[in-house]
C-alpha cells in the first residue's frame, strides 16, 4: 500500500488509479477475517451455513471512487465436507482514467488505439471463487479456486491448504500454497504480459490458557514476468528537456515474511489482539507492520464493537528514484517502491441477531464500520505531484447464519 514519483506534466495513470482503488478492497478484506479471527473466545453460531452480503465504498483525495458488492455462499453438504462460493465485483471511477499521453521512441512500447484512450474510462473487475473443505481424522484440507477479470487485466488463482490440530487441538500447525497466473492486455500496446506467482506459507497457533493464544506464520513468494506498469511514465530529465519512458523492473522478485500475533481474552466481554510483521525481499525492500485491535460487547453480548489500528512503515527499492537524469536498466515510478509510511484507523459495529430479544434479524448478524487511511511517501507522486493520501472507506454487511 505505498505510491510516489515527481515531476510535473499533464498525464494520465489508469493503472495506478486501480492500484490505489486496491487499497480500498485490501482494508475491506482486512477487516472482517481479523475481526473473526481476534474473537475466538466469543463465538457468535455453531449453524454450519452462512450467506454473506457486503456493500463497501472507498473514496481518496486522489480523486478515487469505488464500489464493491459482494455475496459469499458456505454449505456444509456432509457433516464432514464443506462447499463455499464468492462473487464480488469492483466498480472504479477516477478523473486521470480519462487523459492520457503518449511515450516515445525511448520505450519499446507501441502505442495502442483503444482502451485508456477511449470512451470508457471506469474500470470493472469480477472475481469470481469457488472452494471445498474436507475434515479427515481431525485435519482439514481446503482448495479453492479465483478468477478475476476486468477489461485489461485477467487472473486464475488457485490455492491450497491443510491444518492438523494437535495435543488435544491446543496446537495446530498449517501449511498453504497459492499458485497464480495473471495477465495484462495494456491498452496503450498490442500484445499480453504474462505473471506467476508462487506462495507458500506456513504458520503454527498455539493455545497458552482458556483465554490467549500466540500465532506464528512464515511466507515467501516468488514472482516471474512483467512486473512493471504499463500505464505508468517516467520522465527523463536531460539538459533541461524532458522525455517519456516506460518503467523498467527484473523479471524476478522473491518476498519473505514472518509475523507473530497475540490474541487475549481479557474479560467475557473484552479482548484483544496484537501484531508484527516484518517483510523484505530481493529488491531491497523492507517493511514493518504493527497491528493493534481491541473487542467490546455491551452487557447482553448484543452488539460487538471493534476499534483496530495499523502501522506500517518500509524503504524503498534499490532502483526507485525520484528523478532519472537517463535511461538505466531498471527505473521505476510505482509507488509500492517507494519509502512511506501509513496509518490506518477502524471502528465497526456489529449487531449479533440472535441475541437480541426482539429477532428483527433472526439469526443474521448486521454490521457496519468505517476505515480512515493515512498514507505519505518520502518524494512526491509521478502524477498527482503529492506526497500524502488521505482514503475513507465505508463499509456494510449482512451474515446470516442457517
Amino acid at each position: 500500500m505505498n505510491e510516489e514519483k515527481g515531476v510535473q506534466v499533464e498525464r494520465v495513470n489508469k493503472a495506478e488509479d486501480v492500484a490505489v482503488a486496491n487499497l480500498s478492497k485490501i482494508l475491506a478484506a482486512s477487516l472482517f477475517p481479523v475481526l473473526l479471527l481476534s474473537c475466538f473466545a466469543f463465538s457468535q453460531s455453531t449453524l454450519p451455513n452462512e450467506l454473506q452480503v457486503n456493500l463497501n465504498a472507498y473514496l481518496d483525495n486522489a480523486n478515487v471512487q469505488v464500489v464493491f458488492p459482494s455475496i459469499a455462499l458456505k454449505r456444509k453438504i456432509t457433516s464432514s465436507t464443506t462447499l463455499s462460493g464468492k462473487y464480488d465485483v469492483d466498480i472504479i471511477t477516477a478523473a486521470s482514467m480519462r487523459s492520457h499521453f503518449d511515450i516515445d521512441g525511448v520505450s519499446s512500447a507501441t502505442p495502442a488505439n483503444h482502451g485508456g484512450r477511449d470512451n470508457t474510462p471506469d474500470d470493472l473487475r469480477h472475481d469470481f471463487s469457488f472452494g471445498a473443505a474436507q475434515e479427515l481424522f481431525g485435519a482439514t484440507a481446503d482448495v479453492n479456486g479465483i478468477y478475476s477479470r476486468e477489461r485489461d487485466y485477467s487472473s486464475k488463482t488457485l490455492t491450497g491448504g491443510l491444518s492438523v490440530p494437535l495435543a488435544k487441538k491446543n496446537t495446530t500447525p498449517r501449511l498453504g500454497i497459492v499458485k497464480r497466473w495473471d495477465k495484462l492486455f495494456p491498452q496503450t500496446r498490442e500484445g499480453t504480459e504474462d505473471i506467476d506467482v508462487l506462495t507458500i506459507d506456513a504458520g503454527i497457533t498455539q493455545l497458552i490458557s482458556k483465554s490467549a493464544l500466540i500465532e506464528f506464520n512464515l511466507s515467501w513468494s516468488r514472482y516471474e514476468g512483467y512486473l512493471s506498469n504499463p500505464y505508468e511514465v517516467i520522465t527523463l530529465i536531460e539538459n533541461n528537456t524532458f522525455r517519456y519512458a516506460e518503467p523498467a523492473h527484473p523479471g524476478e522478485r522473491n518476498k519473505l515474511a514472518i509475523g507473530s500475533r497475540t490474541r487475549f481474552m481479557i474479560t467475557e466481554r473484552t479482548a484483544i489482539q496484537a501484531g508484527y510483521r516484518f517483510y523484505q525481499d530481493d529488491w531491497d525492500i523492507n517493511s514493518h507492520t504493527l497491528r493493534l485491535l481491541f473487542n467490546l460487547y455491551n452487557g447482553k453480548k448484543s452488539i460487538l464493537y471493534t476499534f483496530k489500528t495499523r502501522h506500517y512503515l518500509q524503504s524503498k527499492a534499490e532502483f526507485f528514484k525520484e528523478e532519472y537524469s537517463g535511461t538505466e536498466d531498471y527505473m521505476a515510478v510505482d509507488n509500492k517502491l517507494n519509502a512511506s509510511f501509513s496509518n490506518e484507523f477502524q471502528f465497526e459495529t456489529r449487531i449479533i441477531g440472535s441475541r437480541l430479544k426482539r429477532k428483527i434479524f433472526g439469526n443474521a448478524d448486521v454490521y457496519f464500520g468505517c476505515t480512515l487511511y493515512q498514507r505519505r511517501l518520502a518524494s512526491r507522486d509521478w502524477h498527482s505531484r503529492s506526497k500524502n493520501l488521505i482514503a475513507l472507506m465505508l463499509n456494510s454487511g449482512y451474515r446470516l447464519n442457517f
